[in-house]
């Protein structure tokens, strides 16, 4: 929905960038109360599950990077 309103409203104005910021390994996940922070076997940090699904099974921002960069925005 954020990069879409980008699209929509930002983009005529020259914005082009979907960035993510700090938080997004780790957390607190609503529907349990758990705190987690997602790294992989290798110790490098992953999204967090809860809050980018699609990011289950080692996929990271795969699935995300690619909706962003349909959109014609770019990704970091």
């Amino acid at each position: 929905q954020n990069a879409e309103a980008v699209v929509k409203y930002l983009k005529p104005y020259g914005y082009e960038y979907i960035v993510i910021d700090g938080g997004w390994s780790s957390g607190t996940n609503p529907s349990n109360g758990e705190s987690k922070q997602f790294i992989d076997e290798y110790g490098r940090p992953q999204p967090a599950e809860w809050k980018y699904p699609h990011s289950a099974n080692g996929q990271g921002f795969k699935w995300l990077s690619s909706q962003i960069h349909s959109m014609g925005l770019k990704f970091g």
